[in-house]
C-alpha cells in the first residue's frame, strides 16, 4: 500500500516529477522509497485503447512505482515478473478496476520487456 503520496508536477512533455518522496509498503513490511524528483512517464498506453484506459488515471501511482522498479534494479533487484506483479498489486490498492488491472498487467507482460532491458542497459554502471 502507498503510505506516502506526494504531489506531481509536470516537467518536459510526457514527464511527471515527484514533488516529494513516495513510499510503498510491501505485504511483508518492507518499504520501497522513491525519491523526490523521480521522473516518470506514467503508464504507456497504446493509442488504440486510450478510450478504455487513461494514462493519468487511477493507475498513475502504480505506474510511477513500476517505472522506479524497472529503473532501479540495483537497489530493488526484482525480476521483471516480480515488478509487474507489484504493479498489479499497487493498482489494486488505488482502486483500479479488476478488468483494467488485468489489461494493463497483460500489456506490461507482453511489451514491458523492451523497457525493462532498456533501463538495465541505460543505467548499468551509472546508478
Amino acid at each position: 500500500m502507498f503510505i506516502e503520496i506526494p504531489a506531481l508536477y509536470i516537467g518536459k512533455p510526457g514527464e511527471w516529477i515527484l514533488a516529494g518522496q513516495m513510499v510503498y509498503k510491501l505485504d511483508d513490511g518492507r518499504l520501497i522509497v522513491l525519491p523526490k524528483g523521480f521522473i516518470s512517464d506514467l503508464a504507456t498506453i497504446p493509442w488504440l485503447i486510450t478510450f478504455l484506459i487513461r494514462r493519468n488515471g487511477a493507475n498513475r501511482l502504480a505506474a510511477i512505482l513500476h517505472d522506479w522498479l524497472y529503473s532501479n534494479l540495483d537497489e530493488y533487484p526484482y525480476t521483471r515478473a516480480q515488478a509487474d506483479s507489484l504493479f498489479r498489486q499497487a493498482m489494486a490498492w488505488t482502486s483500479v478496476p479488476a478488468w483494467e488491472r488485468w489489461l494493463i498487467w497483460l500489456g506490461v507482460r507482453v511489451g514491458g520487456w523492451a523497457f525493462f532491458y532498456n533501463w538495465k542497459n541505460i543505467f548499468k554502471g551509472i546508478i
